[in-house]
């Protein structure tokens, strides 16, 4: 290698040599010049060997997780780690003047051979990923994390920071970081259990909750202890769970375990409970009560319910029958709700405003009265069908019932099966299942279905979307994805042309990627839509236009900048009104400025000719 100075150089003037490598050895000889060009002899030469220590890259320090200072547990599911580069070279004692590093936040001066940081992530000591960034930040996500761990996150993670030079050297010893995520817990937590008839209901409402990435409870019981048995699970929005069809007067072992998006966590404590068995009202409902020679009488002044003398018969536990004759009398209300209950064995009947009291062990609630006319007859346990009309009931479990008409102010269920459904009421929004549709109508007088959803017709494929006018119209009616489908009196005519295939241009000259021709009518508006995707490489910028045959005017421009991965251009769409005969529409790419090559592929045009 030859170094030569271009200039006159004074009396024992040093010259910096720069672009020169470490590890290598170099021989220098300087001659002389004199004024005439003559050359000296015999120039004397001497030999370096450059040692590799100033070049060498510096030590990563201060790694800790970005959100804790130097913890060593995270929250969430992302794991963002930060660093600093140290003052000291691998293996170098000192920097040598000049080649101090500017900042110690990635902007560095000409004299420092920093390229950038090489990241590695291990679990259980295995290398799982290994990434390079040059900046002093790294975020582990947690796709990463399932994507690197076999589908399932890894709750600790060690990650591994080298800094590495231009030289792709790397610092002699990585800065090294271990961290967890704290799996949720429930340990020392006792749920609460209420038992049911043949069912036990599981509430973990007081549970405070710290694990910010919670996903899930999973409920487990069994007859022996520790339960092993999964009886079902629950999302977060839930802090209660009714395990039914267990075996009634049967002490069931009940616990909960917390998943977080790592997975399982801590179980809680384990409670227990006997589920409840035939209760004497449970046993009396079902045993046939009959009522003879009952009539109400309801005084709306002043807010009294008479009866006469009436017989009640039933079975006995034994199976033989019984009966009773209930004493005429009366009741007045005064406030709340007042029920009228019968006690087995009484002859007379009860009154109170406690519903808990009215329903309990042995009675047969008869009346709910709220005074004037609000009176409902009927509304107890082991009434005949024909005589209940509405039921008042503090707690029931029901394993199947067949219900008309239910009337609730809070519906809560796992899932729900109906052929109609309205929500308001039928004649607002209307989910048909019979029909498969969705229907939503209007607040007329006489309401009209203003839009469908779903079924339109008879085929097995014609699904789409209706929208009516309020004449009940049809004004637009779309069946179908990706073909436009538009099928309504809005629309004359259409056409659809796309391509897949990757095509390519050097050109700075606009070249045709795609056309699609329509016959327009002649003064009606077209809706044009098109797209592409857009890929570049070699430093240049690639543009797509759409273009119209008739002024060949721009309609749309996108530009994209230098890359090598193909973008998805934004779709145009937009109003074009032609004249009658053939309308071409055309799809134009180009390289914009520099050198290069421009690509394309996943090309589509679609024209709509709209009615006015």
């Amino acid at each position: 290698m030859v170094y030569q100075r271009e200039r006159t150089l004074s009396y024992k003037q040093d010259i910096l040599v720069g672009n020169l490598l470490p590890e290598r050895k170099y021989w220098v000889r300087i001659n002389s010049v004199s004024y005439t060009g003559i050359r000296g002899t015999n120039p004397p030469t001497a030999s370096i060997t450059l040692k590799a220590e100033p070049f060498r890259p510096r030590i990563v320090s201060g790694l800790e997780l970005a959100s804790l200072n130097n913890g060593a547990i995270f929250g969430g599911t992302d794991i963002k780690f930060i660093w600093r580069r140290s003052g000291a070279k691998s293996g170098a004692g000192t920097i040598p003047a000049g080649k101090e590093v500017a900042s110690a936040e990635g902007s560095y001066n000409q004299f420092d051979y920093f390229k950038d940081f090489r990241v590695e992530i291990l679990v259980n000591n295995v290398r799982k990923r290994v990434e390079y960034t040059t900046t002093p930040a790294y975020t582990y996500t947690y796709e990463k994390n399932v994507e690197d761990n076999s589908n399932i996150a890894s709750r600790s993670v060690k990650v591994q920071v080298w800094e590495r030079n231009i030289f792709n050297q790397e610092s002699s010893t990585p800065a090294t970081l271990s961290v967890s995520n704290t799996a949720p817990t429930m340990a020392g937590f006792s749920p609460t259990l209420t038992a049911v008839l043949n069912s036990v209901q599981v509430d973990w409402s007081s549970w405070q909750r710290t694990d910010i990435d919670l996903d899930k409870f999973e409920i487990f019981a069994d007859t022996f202890n520790p339960p092993t048995t999964k009886r079902g699970e629950v999302s977060t929005s839930f802090n209660n769970f009714w395990m039914p069809t267990l075996t009634s007067d049967t002490l069931y072992y009940v616990s909960i375990k917390p998943y977080d998006l790592f997975g399982a966590g801590t179980g809680s404590s384990v409670v227990s409970a006997t589920s409840g068995g035939l209760s004497t009202k449970s046993t009396l409902a079902m045993r046939g009560v009959t009522v003879e020679g009952l009539k109400w009488t309801v005084h709306e002044t002043p807010n009294r319910v008479d009866w006469p003398t009436f017989v009640i018969r039933w079975k006995k536990i034994d199976g033989s029958d019984t009966n009773v004759t209930i004493t005429a009398s009366n009741a007045t209300w005064s406030t709340g709700t007042l029920y009228i209950y019968w006690v087995e064995n009484s002859s007379t009947l009860s009154t109170t405003t406690n519903a808990i009291t009215a329903l309990a062990d042995g009675n047969v609630v008869l009346v709910a009265y709220k005074g004037g006319t609000d009176f409902v007859s009927g509304a107890g346990f082991g009434i005949p069908a024909t005589y209940i009309t509405t039921a008042i009931i503090s707690d029931l479990a029901v394993t199947d019932a067949k219900i008309d008409s239910l009337s609730a102010n809070k519906l809560v269920a796992n899932s729900v099966i109906t052929n109609l459904l309205g929500v308001g009421d039928i004649n607002r929004f209307l989910l048909d299942g019979t029909n498969r549709q969705i229907l939503i109508k209007d607040n007329q007088a006489t309401p009209v279905n203003r839009v469908k959803l779903g079924k339109i017709s008879a085929g097995a494929t014609d699904y789409g979307l209706e929208i009516y006018n309020a004449s009940g119209q049809l004004m637009v009616g779309l069946t179908g994805a990706e073909t436009v489908g538009v099928v309504s009196n809005a629309i004359t005519n259409s056409a659809t042309w796309a391509d897949s295939l990757v095509t390519s241009s050097t050109s700075g000259t606009w070249v045709d990627i795609g056309s699609l021709s329509i016959t327009a009518t002649g003064g009606l508006p077209m809706v044009v839509w098109a797209k592409t995707e857009i890929g570049v490489n070699g430093g240049a910028a690639g543009e797509y236009r759409v273009l119209h045959n008739e002024s060949s005017s721009e309609i749309d421009l996108n530009t994209h900048g230098s890359s090598d991965t193909y973008y998805r251009g934004s779709p145009f769409i937009g109003i074009y009104t032609p004249t009658v005969g053939i309308s071409t529409f055309k799809l134009q790419m180009r390289v914009a400025n520099g050198v290069g090559t421009v690509f394309a592929r996943n090309r589509k045009i679609v024209v709509v000719e709209l009615k006015r």
